[in-house]
């Protein structure tokens, strides 16, 4: 039959499946499920059933299950059963039911694909559903790459039907006289994908009668240019965003001078949490006064000078943490090492800057780590007079980020070491010395 091996063809060229290996057939029970599991049986490929009961149709879920059940032993091949509170779940994460269903479907899939081995998760899109995608993602808003929309091969997901539409579909089923469910929620227009697919559509393909092979034409096309996209945007971002002194930068004048900045932008904070407004808002202001921020849920960037430096939001900002005598490993906020010399034992005072030596003399316990404050000042080891914390980041360059990440060790409410950089005068070790304190930062 012609159908079955335009998908066998399918498979082939877009190496979906290998034979003999297991494949997880995500069946719903509606038509194109139902076709799906019958062609990749048909085809010789070792299949099992999964289906997922939602919950969200009364009675009408139920019988969508029992008769997948009944399909599986039909074929005699295994079957996998989950059923889920959905509803509760979307209430519970304040998500859609749709987005919730789809997560819990996927996150289900995953664990079966793990526990049992499958080569590979088979899902039932087909061409008309990736016209619907296509359309509904631009009405939503998206990317180039939402205009992709659906692909042959995801990680483990495949989707040998999208060489085939809706109607070759129903007809292959009509003339195999396969049975399968229909849910009545699909002629519901009050939904967007449904009014997609019963209003717009039908409109469309009355101006092209060809118009849903054209969407899947213009996928093909966009995954092409895709490829091209990422491979130019890959040397663009290299130079653009990079790490320095385990701070992330983006440098305004090298993002300014590529071809497409703000796209450039979104690219790359888009991994950070920061959506499309986010990046619009950013790109807006990237010539404003330095010290702006600008927050996703974990992330947070400061405009400086010439650069935009990405952090991860810390939740340790306002707060101390003590170290009380006879401590000797640190865990928060820094890693940290303390140790007790005798003078004569250390050969050289010259340390690096994650080490400090102190006269234990002169260092009161429990010492006490924070982050600056305004009004913040210290002796800087060599100098005769105080200075302020804010003047010392100042003429050590440092830049907003590094500020923010800075770690002052006090003892007895005096600055003993600006962390990673100066100790205070005040606390250093002398002719008179006769135990040294080491303190080590090590490496998170």
């Amino acid at each position: 039959m012609f159908f079955i091996k335009k998908i066998g063809h399918f498979i082939i060229n877009n190496r979906l499946l290998k034979p003999q290996l297991p494949v997880l057939v995500a069946v719903s029970g509606g038509a194109d499920s139902v076709v799906l599991l019958d062609t990749l049986i048909r085809l010789g490929y070792n299949c099992s059933a999964a289906h997922c009961n939602f919950h969200l149709r009364g009675e009408d879920s139920d019988n969508d299950a029992f008769f997948v059940e009944n399909l599986a032993r039909k074929y005699n091949i295994p079957f996998f059963l989950k059923s889920f509170d959905t509803a509760g779940q979307a209430r519970e994460s304040r998500e859609s039911i749709e987005m919730t269903a789809r997560k819990l479907r996927y996150e289900w899939f995953d664990e079966l694909v793990q526990k049992f081995d499958f080569q590979a998760v088979a899902v039932a899109h087909h061409k008309n559903d990736l016209a619907e995608t296509i359309l509904l993602n631009l009405v939503r808003g998206t990317g180039i790459r939402g205009l992709a929309a659906l692909k042959p091969k995801r990680d483990k997901i495949i989707r040998p039907l999208l060489c085939v539409n809706r109607l070759e579909i129903e007809s292959y089923a009509q003339e195999t006289m396969l049975l399968y469910c229909t849910d009545k929620t699909n002629s519901d227009v009050n939904i967007v994908r449904n009014r997609i697919r019963h209003n717009i559509l039908p409109e469309m393909e009355k101006i092209n009668p060809a118009a849903i092979e054209k969407f899947s034409q213009f996928s093909d096309i966009i995954i092409d240019a895709i490829a091209l996209y990422n491979s130019g945007l890959k040397q663009i971002v290299r130079d653009v965003f990079f790490d320095k002194n385990d701070i992330m930068h983006i440098d305004i004048p090298y993002l300014l001078k590529s071809p497409a900045p703000k796209t450039t932008l979104y690219e790359i904070l888009k991994n950070y949490g920061f959506n499309a407004n986010n990046v619009e808002n950013i790109y807006r202001n990237i010539k404003s006064r330095s010290g702006k921020i600008f927050l996703s849920d974990k992330y947070k960037i400061i405009k400086d000078r010439h650069f935009l430096f990405l952090s991860a939001l810390e939740n340790v900002d306002n707060q101390t943490f003590t170290i009380e005598k006879d401590t000797f490993s640190v865990e928060k906020p820094l890693k940290m090492r303390l140790s007790i010399f005798k003078r004569s034992e250390i050969e050289t005072i010259k340390t690096p800057p994650n080490v400090a030596f102190f006269d234990c003399k002169k260092v009161k316990f429990p010492l006490v780590l924070r982050h600056w404050q305004a009004g913040d000042s210290f002796r800087p080891l060599g100098a005769k007079g105080t200075k302020k914390i804010s003047d010392f980041f100042i003429n050590q360059h440092f830049n907003l980020i590094e500020k923010e990440q800075t770690w002052l060790l006090f003892s007895n409410e005096k600055i003993a070491w600006v962390v990673n950089h100066r100790i205070d005068e005040r606390f250093k070790i002398d002719s008179q010395t006769r135990r040294v304190l080491r303190v080590e930062v090590l490496e998170n």
